[in-house]
């Protein structure tokens, strides 16, 4: 999945991410510049990225990002060892 464009609020929730793979952000790559971010109540397993963010990565600056009741990140893989990247 992802997420570009300016401004606004996004929000995921009760969602399963599994065995994902992108360049970079292997299950969510958020590419534009957002108001706030929130995840909730997800479930991310086995995901990967060639270069960056096995499971997330937030490329560009953002007001706020919340993580909420995340149930599982694991085997998240990625060339440089990252499994949220900010």
């Amino acid at each position: 999945m992802v997420i570009t464009g300016l401004g606004g609020e996004h929000k995921i929730s009760q969602c399963l991410f599994k065995d994902n793979h992108a360049q970079n952000g292997g299950a969510i790559h958020v590419a534009g510049l957002v108001e706030s971010f929130q995840i909730t109540d997800c479930l991310f397993i086995n995901n990967t990225a060639t270069n960056f963010g096995g499971a997330i990565l937030f490329a560009n600056e953002s007001r706020f990002f919340s993580f909420d009741n995340l149930t599982s990140i694991r085997r998240q893989f990625s060339r440089f060892n990252h499994r949220i990247l900010f």
